[in-house]
């Protein structure tokens, strides 16, 4: 993209009008399918740049994180992520992220949404990779609350079965002794009845 990028602004002066409009119409569907594509993602994604400033943001994240603000006025007052999520833990896994240059980390958290259900998320972090250097941070959020709901399901059921197990055995442990009890029980009534 670089290589077309700078072959173009070599021959800019050269292109007629009609052609510089067909450029930046091509270049403007371009950037029109590019919003769209991040738009019908399923997952929440920031660009950072590498002053961990939004560069783009699809409105999932608004849905998945607890924000200050909308992710357009965001962009405009330029400030650091961390400071625009309202979730202390979420804030300080990202600020731990700058100091420590860490990338290709993720962390699970749980939110509390304002209708007072739990939902659980997950955040990891890229790096962005621009002329083959790192050149800000990638944050992609996942909603994986119905995962945990199945899991705590799957866990429930393996303990339902474990108790079910436990209740054979103990009624067979039980059964055994009852069994010969019963039998010397009836050897007994037989001895006393030819007696």
């Amino acid at each position: 993209m670089k290589a077309f990028n700078k072959r173009i602004s070599q021959k800019l002066s050269k292109l007629s009008d009609v052609q510089i409009e067909d450029l930046f119409e091509s270049i403007s569907n371009d950037r029109e399918i590019f919003g769209s594509i991040i738009e019908s993602l399923s997952i929440g994604l920031l660009i950072l740049d590498s002053s961990w400033k939004i560069i783009v943001a699809n409105t999932v994240c608004e849905r998945y994180l607890p924000l200050s603000a909308r992710i357009d006025n965001l962009k405009n007052d330029g400030i650091m992520i961390w400071e625009a999520i309202k979730d202390e833990d979420i804030s300080r896994f990202l600020i731990d992220c700058h100091e420590h240059e860490k990338t290709n980390v993720s962390e699970e958290f749980s939110i509390l949404t304002s209708g007072g259900t739990t939902r659980f998320i997950n955040v990891a972090l890229q790096p962005l990779v621009q002329s083959g250097k790192v050149d800000g941070t990638i944050i992609s959020i996942r909603d994986i609350t119905e995962k945990r709901r199945q899991e705590v399901r799957l866990h429930r059921m393996e303990s339902l079965a474990s108790l079910t197990t436990l209740a054979a055995n103990v009624a067979h442990e039980r059964k055994n002794p009852l069994g010969a009890i019963s039998i010397h029980i009836q050897l007994m009534q037989k001895a006393v009845a030819k007696a």
